[in-house]
């Protein structure tokens, strides 16, 4: 953290504000100090109150701001409720009397002046809502006279609105994700796409919640024709060899013909079935697009710590606080991997390769048994062997199901989206239906 300069915060879910709360109190309790930064004389969390759609009230915003943290701490409910409870509390107190001011003028113009005269000041604007918002604040209180001697962090679940403070910076602008471990276990945007499966690292962990896969995997994968299953087999056979140095595996096949559930596949029987147990983290990435080495780290590092949130939040705090690169961040935590298999789904072109290759350094060969070894999933055959330098014994080509096979696995589908549905509406559907139609 540097004083003149604004930082963003972005993401779904509680996470990003339980991690900003953290650096806070960390702040605090060492009286202003930031190891090797910057020594904050002021502190201020400031909550942005209302629905998603009102507009900005400046005047209880200013009044929250001038509200001290060893009183009230995070507190974001209703101000005049708070005041008339503790109506003496600001007798004995060096700031603003917030009671006495009503004028939305004169208060910002003493906040103004209390930020002036307070320098080293760290301001946490929390759940700002909208550009508009900004725009509002930042015409008030980030003045040049006051931005000088001031850090304002901006938590926000709005990306775009993030990057709009820091003026489209992206080395102000941290990204959150929230994670949700259901029985797929993916990790989710704020709009809701999927960016990967958010599987357990560790082997102890992700047994029960691989089993389900394998068991659903195992239920429909095996209606493929005999050639697929030759391609399960040489991918564990190969995966299996303990003398190979050659690290990357290369995936490919047409989007939509199952590259991932074929891979799931074999990944799920590491776990369950390890090989002298050469693999002892686990990590399935979905590759960022457009392409940011930054958030692919980001991404990896969800992984690597999904199960122990006070690690997670500790290296995301070393991050903001230290300003420490989360590219560096991610490659040291690989390389003291015990083991770790990693799956990099959805890798579009040689140059994103090229890219994460030259900082992970995946495809150099090795003879020791901790290191990290990678199946690249991609649906274009020359990125595929590019990957593993050409050589075709590390490559496979995912087909599709012959007609007959595809024919039975969509009858399957079919019957059990119906049989779904007819229960919903609380009635029932029997496979007699289906057979009367010509469908097995």
């Amino acid at each position: 953290m540097k004083l003149g300069t604004v930082i963003s915060v972005c993401g779904d879910g509680q996470r990003k504000s339980r991690l900003v709360k953290t650096l806070y109190n960390r702040i605090w309790l060492h009286s202003g100090n930031l190891e090797g930064g910057v020594k904050f004389g002021n502190l201020k969390w400031v909550p942005v109150v209302g629905g998603q759609h009102e507009e900005l009230n400046l005047l209880d915003l200013s009044r929250r701001m001038a509200l001290p943290l060893d009183y009230w701490g995070f507190y974001d409910g209703d101000l005049d409720h708070l005041l008339s409870i503790f109506s003496g509390a600001f007798e004995h107190l060096n700031e603003v009397p917030v009671q006495d001011v009503i004028r939305e003028d004169v208060m910002t113009k003493e906040i103004r002046e209390y930020l002036n005269d307070n320098s080293n000041s760290l301001v946490v604007i929390h759940g700002l809502r909208s550009t508009k918002d900004w725009d509002v604040i930042k015409s008030n209180f980030l003045l040049p006279e006051i931005r000088s001697h001031c850090c304002f962090v901006i938590v926000t679940d709005d990306e775009d609105v993030a990057r709009y403070c820091v003026d489209g910076n992206e080395e102000r602008l941290v990204r959150v994700m929230m994670t949700s471990h259901g029985d797929d276990g993916v990790i989710m945007t704020s709009d809701g796409r999927s960016q990967g499966r958010m599987l357990p690292y560790k082997r102890e962990a992700a047994i029960g919640q691989m089993t389900s896969i394998y068991d659903r995997y195992d239920r429909y994968h095996h209606t493929s024709n005999q050639r697929q299953r030759n391609h399960d087999m040489r991918i564990n056979m190969l995966m299996s060899r303990e003398t190979d140095t050659q690290r990357v595996l290369s995936v490919f096949g047409m989007a939509g013909v199952g590259k991932s559930a074929m891979v799931e596949w074999s990944y799920g029987q590491k776990i369950l079935h390890p090989v002298h147990r050469r693999f002892n983290e686990y990590c399935w990435v979905e590759i960022p697009h457009p392409f940011s080495l930054e958030e692919l780290s980001w991404r990896l590092l969800q992984q690597l710590h999904w199960d122990n949130a006070e690690l997670m939040e500790a290296a995301m705090v070393s991050i903001i606080d230290e300003r420490r690169d989360i590219i560096q961040v991610c490659k040291m935590r690989l390389k003291l991997s015990m083991g770790c298999l990693l799956v990099l789904d959805g890798v579009r072109s040689t140059e994103d390769w090229n890219a994460i290759n030259a900082v992970f350094c995946l495809s150099q060969p090795t003879i020791y048994q901790n290191y990290t070894y990678t199946i690249v999933i991609t649906d274009d055959r020359s990125v595929a062997t590019h990957c593993v330098n050409h050589n075709a014994d590390k490559v496979f080509n995912v087909w599709g199901l012959e007609a007959d096979d595809a024919l039975r696995l969509f009858h399957r589908k079919t019957y059990d989206l119906l049989h779904l549905y007819y229960r919903a509406l609380g009635g029932d559907f029997d496979l007699k239906d289906l057979k009367n139609l010509g469908w097995e």
